[in-house]
């Protein structure tokens, strides 16, 4: 389906395609991914250059078996609250959106998640965030470190809720982790 200039998904199609594991939707035109919901069997989706902006509008928390997402190139202004329950995650791109919270990363497996990718976004704590995935020895796990400690320093602090007191980083990253 991508690069068809789709301004919706078919209704209920998670739901209608139970057994469906991979859904490109890349370079269309698409603003949600709601009719995505119910895709228990869903690993890998792909939902780049899209205007997707509501991170609402992203039903992860029915894809408890995605073990890759990726979303760059959209207008995301955070990512989904949900992301958090993708216990099996691998890989994660949100290259070039408008994200300025990581916290929604905080629950994330450290062990599992082996890639994440943020460049283009307007994150807080740029250069923190920018020396952990470029001169760490295994940069995923010490960002989600990061990203639980400010979350949890915000929360003791009576601050803003976890999802939105993570940093924020101007930088272009990819971490890798290495086992």
């Amino acid at each position: 389906a991508g690069g068809n200039k789709l301004t919706a998904l078919p209704d209920s199609l998670g739901s209608s395609c139970p057994a469906l594991e991979v859904l490109d939707v890349s370079r269309n035109k698409l603003t949600s991914l709601a009719a995505m919901s119910d895709a228990p069997s869903l690993l890998v989706l792909k939902a780049d250059d899209n205007l997707l902006a509501d991170a609402e509008e992203i039903p992860l928390d029915t894809m408890p078996r995605l073990k890759s997402l990726s979303m760059s190139n959209n207008l995301l202004t955070e990512l989904p609250e949900a992301l958090g329950q993708l216990q099996y995650l691998e890989a994660l791109n949100v290259a070039g959106n408008k994200v300025t919270s990581l916290g929604a990363m905080a629950e994330l497996k450290d062990k599992t998640l082996k890639t994440v990718v943020l460049d283009g976004n307007p994150l807080e704590d740029k250069n923190r965030i920018q020396k952990i995935l470029s001169k760490s020895h295994k940069p995923v796990k010490e960002l989600l470190d990061f990203v639980r400690k400010q979350a949890a320093t915000a929360r003791g602090a009576g601050g803003k809720h976890a999802k939105n007191a993570a940093p924020k980083s101007n930088s272009a990253q990819q971490a890798e982790h290495n086992a």
